[in-house]
This record gives structure tokens, C-alpha cells and sequence, in this order.
């Protein structure tokens, strides 16, 4: 299960390449400031550049599983707000992913492609994934279409 942003990413792609037709990869411009993290290409939507996010189980307190007014930050760089807003301008999906480890046992994946948001409450989360399934890729990336 997810530890970090990077193997949260690497399973995002592992799931999204299940889909049959769909074509996912992590991309590695590492001298390119802002690029998103994953490209998709499902069979049904456009190409979608995600940018991915994650926060560890050390930083959700028992106080933010108990308030749904807590928020969680969603800190894209404004290289990453251009590089999304330029995909979305050229008519590609754009957005965000951030993964919330919410216990032992449950990840939360929250998505968007409001690129200028800069939190999100805590219970608008769009799939709880427990050890064993695996992540809602259309479902996130039609989050992210819709914005």
C-alpha cells in the first residue's frame, strides 16, 4: 500500500493499465520544472496529466479523522498550476491526486482539476481503498474533467 508519493504513483499506474485500453506511465522530465507526475489515456477520455500528492499517517491526527471541517493542503507549485492549466487549455484533462493514509488500514484518494485550489476538506474524498483493491482511476479522472 502507499508509504509515499512515489509508490502511491506506482500504483495509480499499475491500476490504470488493468483497464483494458488504457495507457499510464510516470513521467520523469526531472529537468523540466512543473511537469506533471503521471500522464493517462483511458480509451474514453482525453489524455489527463495528474500531479501527484501525499500526506503520511504522521500528519492526520485523530482531532482531523473526527472534524470533516479539516482540511487537508493541496501545495501545487505555480510551475505545476501552469503546466496543467496549459494541458486543460490544449484539451487534455489536468488535476491533481493527493493520497491521504487516513489509519492503519484505510487510504483516502482525493482529486481535482480546480488547479488554483489550495486545500480540500477532508470529507470530500473520492475512494476509500483498503490492502487488496485497487484505486478508481476513471472515477478520479472524471473528478478531475469535471474540475
Amino acid at each position: 500500500m502507499a508509504s509515499n508519493e512515489k509508490t502511491f504513483g506506482k500504483e495509480l499506474i499499475e491500476d490504470a493499465n488493468k483497464i483494458q485500453g488504457c495507457h499510464a506511465f510516470k513521467n520523469s522530465q526531472m529537468f523540466i520544472g512543473g511537469c506533471a507526475d503521471l500522464y493517462i489515456k483511458t480509451p474514453d477520455l482525453p489524455s489527463a496529466w495528474v500531479e501527484l500528492k501525499f500526506i503520511p499517517l504522521s500528519m492526520v491526527s485523530q482531532k482531523i479523522r473526527n472534524n470533516l471541517q479539516s482540511t487537508f493542503p493541496v501545495r501545487l507549485t505555480q510551475l505545476q498550476r501552469r503546466f496543467l492549466d496549459k494541458a486543460q487549455m490544449s484539451g487534455d484533462l489536468g488535476g491533481w491526486a493527493l493520497c491521504v493514509q487516513w489509519d492503519r488500514l484505510v487510504w483516502r484518494l482525493y482529486a481535482s482539476g480546480k488547479i488554483y485550489l489550495d486545500e480540500i476538506f477532508s470529507w470530500e474524498f473520492i475512494q476509500e481503498r483498503r490492502r487488496g483493491e485497487v484505486w478508481d482511476i476513471e472515477k478520479m479522472l472524471n473528478v478531475i474533467r469535471r474540475g
